[in-house]
């Protein structure tokens, strides 16, 4: 079981919207805030949605064993990212500055706000983390992941080494399984950013890859490819 039965009973009397999150999305809280891709939305959304998990609940966070796995593996990397980012950002309205200054009056842009946002990101990743629960990775996964691999079926593809990636999606869908026999009929929401692998193209992000339609539909499980997206299926 992805669940304990203590940890089964519990959601479904509480009775509330679910949702699980792959590595790459819960990441993108804390991901250099320069990047494109990096949204005011979707932060708001993520913060709406941490509340929710925190106050009640409101909503039940789920995280797969591998996606705390790779979470270790990877935060201070992003972390560090995220600085660098900063620092860049930083040095380009420096000089912007200067040259602005050097036609009229000295300007100086006031950035001091901008000192403590990387660590209110990762305190936000790891409150996350804690107000999550942990859907554990059961002894059939793995080989389901693998024969998701051999037939390169989504979220694998042909030329990458998707077994991490298929052992998420093959945890979450042992977990929802487990709620919907279990009686659970709120929403379930998975949540990845990873739109190569899981969306249906790139010009169509939003729209589930093929491969995934009827097995997710199976469960009545959607799928968000942004925080912002996850809040409004989940009605937070």
């Amino acid at each position: 079981m992805a669940l304990a039965a203590l940890e089964l009973g519990r959601i479904v009397q509480a009775n509330q919207p679910v949702l699980c999150v792959d590595t790459c999305s819960v990441l993108d809280v804390l991901r250099d805030p320069s990047r494109e891709t990096s949204l005011p939305h979707d932060a708001v959304a993520a913060m709406a949605m941490l509340r929710a998990m925190e106050s009640g609940p409101r909503l039940i966070s789920v995280i797969a064993d591998q996606v705390r796995v790779e979470l270790g593996n990877h935060l201070a990397d992003v972390e560090a990212e995220a600085h660098r980012g900063l620092q860049k950002l930083r040095a380009h309205v420096a000089r912007i500055d200067g040259l602005v200054s050097a036609f009229g009056s000295p300007v100086a842009t006031n950035l001091s706000s901008w000192a403590n946002h990387v660590a209110s990101a990762k305190d936000v990743v790891q409150r996350w983390v804690q107000a999550s629960v942990a859907a554990t990775q059961s002894s059939d996964v793995p080989g389901r992941a693998f024969s998701r691999v051999m037939h390169a079926r989504a979220p694998a593809r042909k030329g990458k080494d998707s077994l991490q990636d298929c052992v998420v999606l093959e945890t979450y869908i042992e977990t929802v399984g487990e709620l919907r026999r279990a009686g659970l009929a709120t929403q379930i929401v998975f949540l990845s950013s990873n739109t190569s692998d899981y969306s249906e193209s790139q010009t169509r992000r939003s729209a589930l890859n093929p491969g995934l339609v009827a097995e997710f539909a199976a469960l009545n499980l959607q799928y968000a490819t942004g925080h912002g997206m996850a809040r409004a299926a989940l009605g937070i």
